[in-house]
């Protein structure tokens, strides 16, 4: 798998993040908002249907 990948018509190469990393630099920012005490809280709308497995 190459490591440059194509975005609206820019190229860019380097490598690349996992997953995991994201979801701890994600998880770390919730920490940091969390610790504000003016902070009352995050929502997002859901777009589709709830899948139960």
């Amino acid at each position: 798998m190459s490591n440059k990948s194509q975005l609206r018509g820019e190229v860019r190469s380097g490598p690349r993040r996992s997953a995991l990393v994201r979801a701890a630099e994600l998880f770390d920012a919730f920490r940091v908002l969390a610790a504000d005490p003016d902070f009352f809280g995050l929502k997002r709308t859901r777009v589709g249907a709830l899948s139960v497995v």
